[in-house]
């Protein structure tokens, strides 16, 4: 799903999608500025890598901001990872929540303020796409 949000282009993935680098990848090569990412990821070792590795790598191969917002608390099934982040382009953290509690996060997205990033990170125009 792609929208455009005052003056960013949007995608949408939803919770496991953003695991697989070629999701990621197709909405950057449509053009967004910024992919969101709903999502309830259950507590454990591999929630925990991809909060804290795997959204950041994502933003900077893709030189995207990633918006990974993640169910916080428990209901009768599972225990969730909380741990939203929000990522820049050149892979750094914007915000981030922690595992345990609410949080509310507010973060300014500017594509602009990147632009050194993209023009050192090549990922993009390297790819080489299929004839």
């Amino acid at each position: 799903m792609l929208f455009t949000h005052r003056g960013m282009k949007c995608g949408m993935l939803i919770c496991y999608d953003v695991e697989f680098p070629e999701n990621v990848r197709r909405l950057a090569l449509a053009g967004v500025d910024a992919v969101l990412v709903p999502t309830a990821l259950p507590a454990g070792y591999s929630g925990t890598f991809i909060a804290d590795h795997m959204i950041q790598t994502r933003a900077f191969e893709n030189q995207v901001f990633v918006a990974y917002i993640n169910h916080c608390g428990a209901d009768e099934r599972f225990t969730f990872a909380g741990s939203s982040r929000v990522a820049a382009p050149d892979g750094s953290l914007l915000a981030s929540a922690p595992s345990h509690g609410d949080a509310l996060m507010i973060v300014a997205l500017n594509p602009a303020d990147f632009h050194v990033s993209k023009t050192e990170n090549t990922y993009l125009t390297d790819l080489r796409r299929p004839a």
